[in-house]
């Protein structure tokens, strides 16, 4: 009689595990469906965002574009050589000396430095400027106009020739280059 009890206890004991094993697995189940909504909603917001900077991006790009067409619509007039990237000349200032100029050495942080200062967040920018970058910043009462030149060889030509157009002048060293650094 007494083994019978022992076998009956053991039974519960067995049937009290295996219901705490399917809480367990039932809470999994449920902790992996809202950790996987969870990870929806922030793919779905990253999409969005992705969305809307390539939009914005597109946007500056077509100013930009547009810009670049009237500028250069009587050079293609002439016959001049569009192509070339060194042939070509950046926008002229819309306001004498209203143009904010952006030098440095190549690889330096110039176009990051743009990118943080229109975004307001940190953007690493991956290939070098080739030639001429132009970015607009409105602010409440004020639009500010950057150009960027590139800071590699053949573009440091170019530097004098916008310095005495600039309003301002911001120089990027990379402090961390020290093979660059006197």
């Amino acid at each position: 009689m007494e083994r019978g009890k022992v076998k009956k206890k053991e039974k519960e004991k067995e049937t009290q595990k295996e219901k705490i094993r399917e809480k367990g697995r039932e809470e999994k189940v449920k902790r992996k469906e809202v950790e996987q909504k969870i990870k929806q909603k922030e793919e779905k917001q990253e999409r969005r965002k992705g969305k809307e900077e390539k939009e914005e991006k597109r946007t500056k790009q077509g100013k930009e574009t547009n810009k670049e067409k009237e500028q250069f619509k009587g050079q293609e007039e002439k016959g001049e050589n569009k192509d070339s990237t060194l042939t070509r000349t950046p926008l002229e200032p819309l306001e004498k000396n209203k143009q904010i100029l952006v030098l440095g050495l190549d690889g330096a942080g110039k176009t990051s430095v743009l990118h943080s200062l229109a975004s307001n967040r940190v953007q690493h920018s991956v290939a070098p400027t080739q030639g001429f970058h132009a970015v607009c910043i409105n602010t409440e009462d004020s639009q500010m106009e950057f150009l960027e030149i590139g800071g590699s060889k053949p573009f440091r030509s170019y530097w004098e020739t916008y310095l005495s157009k600039g309003l301002l002048l911001i120089f990027v060293v990379d402090s961390a280059d020290h093979s660059r650094l006197p």
